[in-house]
């Protein structure tokens, strides 16, 4: 990192010129590990708390070009974290002697050499992540913030854009395009609640949310019936795409707490009915829509949609096309309803809780929970239209006689007695089964289960 500075008056004096350097929160307190050089000062660093004071001797009257290596200087002093810390802020700046005689100083030319990019900032990461004892699986991607909308790139392919390389603005198209070029999917990350916003669903009706896979329905500062509005009427207009969450904490001393606690939305995180924890596994999930959303403190248990327990065998995130007739390798029932029935199956529930249907953006149908389902130890586990356990429940909502068209449908659990948390009680919410009469251009590679009745 290289600055040049220019001390001009009181440095040295009694006043200070000096660059601050915030780094990543560090256990047990999350406090940021600090470096803060001070210009125009000798002797040797100290140690005051998580911060390293590293005096730097410098010229007064005249320009100085400065160098630094943070990282050296991490690991050299034993500062928390060490080479696991990341640049959070960078503070350039002056302070005045005890009489108030004033202290000048011109700063230019701030320079950062990182010397890994790219790809390797990502290897690093994951080697870093290896060498801890963690209790979780982890995986590693990134948000592409620098053009467009903020996107994000699951998958371990992905690359950091090659920022340098580029000559032109990117739009969110190329992002996307970028992203799935390396096998990775893309999450159109906390959509805009504000605004017109007829204007803002027709243009990603246009754009199929610029290519994207994945849409960030629940987030952490709030918005959440906006964007389960827009989400819906998406679904409404034929745009099939996963719905998933994420609490966005900026900092480690928020964490995971609760509403109760801090006052705050509620930390909504993504459950996802993978096969396993490895990546492609998750990934599948994922883009097949195989995936609800929760507030972890309010609810612990898990939740799916799937068709009647014969001749039907489509979940949530599928899209279904019902068709009249019958032919060889179509999945049959004889049904008087244009569209079959839905089956919701929740655990973890408790009774008083709400089962809300939504279809389009529209409240058609609930369900209270009254006597749950006893544990079951005979229970496949690993199968979501048979999970069982304590608060095990299922309702069902039949799509009205001369439905027709394309529809998304999904479920809400609302629990009364939490009217009083930010959205009033909603705890958690699945992805939408899509139900059409005609076989759509593209399901965004979602699964597409044909049915005659």
């Amino acid at each position: 990192m290289g600055i040049a500075v220019y001390p001009d008056r009181g440095v040295g004096e009694g006043g200070t010129a000096f660059i601050r350097l915030q780094l990543s929160q560090q256990p047990p307190d999350f406090a940021h590990t600090e470096l803060l050089y001070i210009l125009g000062e000798s002797g040797a660093p100290r140690i005051e708390g998580r911060q390293a004071v590293i005096p730097c001797p410098c010229r007064p009257g005249e320009w100085n070009e400065l160098w630094f290596d943070p990282a050296a200087d991490v690991e050299r002093l034993g500062l928390a974290g060490g080479l696991d810390n990341s640049l959070y802020n960078i503070y350039i700046g002056i302070t005045d002697d005890d009489r108030g005689a004033g202290t000048v100083a011109y700063f230019d030319t701030l320079r950062l050499e990182p010397a890994k990019r790219g790809g390797a900032l990502l290897d690093e990461l994951r080697q870093l992540t290896r060498s801890l004892t963690l209790r979780h699986a982890h995986h590693t991607g990134i948000e592409v913030s620098y053009y467009g909308h903020h996107i994000n790139a699951f998958g371990a392919n992905v690359p950091i854009p090659d920022y340098d390389a580029i000559t032109s603005p990117l739009s969110s198209e190329d992002i996307v395009a970028h992203i799935h070029r390396w096998g990775g999917l893309a999450c159109y990350n906390h959509p805009p609640t504000g605004g017109n916003r007829a204007a803002f669903l027709a243009a990603l009706i246009e754009s199929r949310v610029y290519g994207a896979d994945l849409m960030e329905v629940a987030h952490g500062q709030g918005g959440l019936p906006e964007r389960l509005h827009l989400w819906d009427r998406l679904g409404a207009n034929g745009v099939v795409i996963t719905g998933i969450a994420a609490n966005d904490t900026h900092s480690a001393q928020q964490g995971w707490q609760s509403f109760t606690v801090t006052g705050r939305q509620a930390p909504w995180v993504t459950h996802l009915w993978a096969e396993s924890l490895a990546e492609e596994d998750m990934l599948t999930a994922m883009r097949l829509g195989h995936v609800y959303i929760a507030d972890p403190h309010l609810f612990a248990g898990t939740l799916d949609i799937t068709g009647p327990e014969e001749g039907m065998p489509f979940r949530m995130g599928d899209v279904v096309v019902v068709l009249a007739g019958q032919e060889e390798g179509h999945h049959t029932a004889s049904y008087p309803y244009q569209y079959p029935p839905l089956t919701a199956r929740l655990t973890g529930v408790q009774p008083g809780d709400l089962v809300a249907w939504i279809c389009d953006g529209h409240l058609v149908g609930a369900s209270q929970v009254e006597k749950t389902a006893a544990p079951d130890s005979q229970s496949d586990s690993d199968s979501p239209s048979q999970a069982q356990g304590e608060g095990a429940w299922q309702c069902t909502w039949q799509p009205p006689a001369g439905l027709s068209g394309w529809h998304a449908v999904r479920i809400q659990l609302h629990r009364p007695s939490l009217v009083t948390t930010p959205f009033g009680g909603l705890i958690a919410v699945s992805n939408p089964v899509y139900f059409t009469n005609r076989p759509p251009e593209t399901t965004n590679g979602h699964r597409l289960i044909y049915m005659k009745i």
